[in-house]
């Protein structure tokens, strides 16, 4: 007789794994009800409250089986189909759990929410996830960092797919439907599933999805955190996959009670899913699943680690050479010989400067305009430049953001800087507040990149050391930090070396007709125009277009010049141009 002489993995023998996928973009949270417990209602107590909403007694035993739970829910839809009533509206009102604090957010959310991820999976119907992501993520004056929902609807899972390999907005892919609508205008609660039937019918009758979720399942790692595992079509979903396309390399996770554990489950989960079982324990006398927010606690600690590293790349092109480092640290305390620090500021319509508070104080101080550079201040007698990547309005005298002037103004720094003898120049992401910010951070770097590589080809240069440091990814877990666009980097979402050395632009185009959306990556040079743009996808007349990021927030996002080139008007790598018909 075979005796089995592996043990289960608790979740402390796995962080160093589940870190390392996470740096490199490959861990991926597949949440369920145990999330947002005790707030709302787990699986059974919700199908016995839609039960007595809908009157009906179910036959339930104590414990209630998975079988059991199935046969009930598809008594429950078929009652509230024949008495004309939406299950959303069911939903609204069994979610809730009595006798709990409603506005109060779970332990287990708010830790898995402390951390930034890109994409998320979830089987629940609530929005406590991501309201809790965009309390603690979303700080700036934009949309861009902000979550936002798909569904299982064609144009949302090309969201999905569009999003997995570019540092795009961070999503919430709700695969059982959702209590309001998805980023493309998509209304979830009809999509909202609960039967057997049901999960049936929008899985196997909707083959984009599924082969969306393979391709997600293939090529990230999931970590299932209070996600049942078996209901049979989500087993169906994983075991397609598997059949058609064998193991995927990177393993998934599924966090289990261990007091939960069969014992053939994990040899099951493993051998036949691909799933390994991450135990965790209750404290002795607490109740059952007690343990489920510490554990999450600790995995968001190790995955919330300070950053460490740099990434370098190089300019090809240029002679002599020039390096450019990202790294998330401070700003060097104080320049150099030969060593110039370029830090950030915005200006009010007075003139004065508002020094971003990441400057450290010993490079402050008493500041001198750089002649032919309006854009540029430098204190007096150091290395040191303050860039204003500003727009001023003639009419107004008022300074705006303008996302375009980041390029120019890096080149310039570069200029004033190596004429005066600079080896290497220190600087920090230019425009790019956490706070005031006016598109997501990453934009910031991708322009700074663009205009590095502007100066190398238009003006003579030495052998060049260029460090942007992420001073925003560097900052301890109490001072708000914020490590999106240094994820970006790290995980491979963004690609530093193309700006560098391409000229022609990367950005998509999505297309608005008859309720359906199509999204065309594009490889363009800069100086083509919108509307060669617009023809080229049989667009004439009756059509606006919207660019987003907004590179001038202060104008709105709408594009009224097609005659104009796309770097006047701010395409920049990484950037949507929605076409829309009037």
């Amino acid at each position: 007789m075979f005796q089995d002489t592996f043990e289960v993995l608790s979740y402390q023998n796995a962080l160093d794994q589940l870190r390392v996928a996470y740096r490199r973009g490959l861990l991926v949270p597949f949440v369920g009800s145990g999330l947002s417990a005790p707030r709302l209602r787990l699986w059974s107590s919700l199908v016995k409250a839609l039960a007595q909403d809908a009157r009906i007694d179910l036959e339930i035993g104590d414990p209630t089986t998975d079988q059991q739970l199935i046969l009930g829910s598809e008594r429950i839809v078929s009652r509230l189909r024949a008495a004309g009533r939406p299950l959303a509206d069911a939903m609204r009102t069994a979610l809730p759990q009595p006798g709990t604090r409603q506005n109060e957010v779970p332990p287990a959310t708010r830790s898995l929410a402390s951390v930034w991820w890109p994409l998320v999976l979830t089987t629940n119907y609530d929005s406590l996830l991501l309201d809790a992501f965009n309390m603690r993520h979303h700080l700036g004056k934009h949309d861009g960092d902000a979550m936002a929902v798909v569904g299982r609807s064609a144009a949302d899972c090309h969201t999905v797919m569009g999003s997995l390999n570019v540092p795009a907005r961070p999503l919430l892919w709700a695969l059982q439907g959702f209590l309001g609508k998805s980023i493309n205008g998509v209304d979830l609660a009809r999509e909202i599933v609960l039967g057997y039937d049901q999960y049936r019918q929008a899985t196997y009758e909707n083959p984009g999805f599924r082969a969306v979720f393979s391709e997600v399942y293939r090529n990230r790692s999931l970590l299932f955190a209070g996600a049942g595992l078996g209901e049979e079509y989500f087993r169906g979903l994983f075991g397609e996959s598997l059949v058609r396309l064998g193991p995927n390399q990177h393993a998934h996770c599924a966090l289990v009670n261990s007091k939960d554990l069969g014992r053939d489950t994990p040899w099951f989960m493993h051998t036949r899913l691909n799933i390994v079982v991450l135990t965790y324990d209750d404290r002795p006398g607490e109740p059952r699943y007690s343990g489920f927010a510490r554990c999450l606690e600790e995995i968001a600690h190790a995955l919330t680690e300070p950053p460490r590293g740099a990434r370098r790349f190089w300019v090809d092109a240029a002679t002599p050479a020039v390096s450019v480092d990202i790294e998330p640290t401070p700003l060097p305390e104080e320049p150099t010989a030969g060593h110039w620090l370029i830090g950030s500021a915005g200006q009010k319509r007075s003139g004065q400067l508002r020094i971003s508070g990441d400057v450290p104080k010993t490079s402050r101080g008493p500041r001198m305009p750089v002649a032919a550079h309006g854009d540029l201040k430098q204190l007096t007698g150091r290395n040191v430049l303050l860039a204003v990547a500003r727009e001023t309005d003639r009419h107004t005298g008022q300074n705006y953001r303008d996302l375009r002037r980041v390029a120019d103004v890096t080149t310039r720094a570069l200029v004033v800087a190596t004429n005066q003898g600079a080896s290497t120049v220190s600087c920090m992401l230019l425009s790019a507040s956490v706070h005031a910010g006016r598109w997501p951070r990453v934009f910031s770097l991708v322009q700074m990149l663009r205009g590095i590589r502007r100066f190398t080809q238009e003006h003579e240069h030495p052998a060049l050391s260029i460090v942007i440091h992420d001073t925003a990814a560097a900052r301890a877990r109490d001072a708000e930090p914020n490590r999106s666009a240094w994820h970006a980097i790290e995980t491979g979402r963004l690609d530093p070396a193309e700006i560098l050395n391409c000229k022609a632009l990367r950005f998509s185009v999505e297309v608005e007709l008859d309720d359906s959306t199509t999204r065309t990556p594009m490889y363009v040079d800069e100086h083509m125009t919108l509307r060669q743009v617009a023809n080229y996808f049989q667009l004439s007349v009756g059509w606006s277009a919207v660019l987003e990021p907004n590179p001038v927030p202060s104008r709105g996002n709408r594009l009224t010049d097609l005659n104009g080139s796309l770097f006047e008007a701010g395409v920049i790598p990484g950037s949507t141009i929605r076409f829309i018909r009037k």
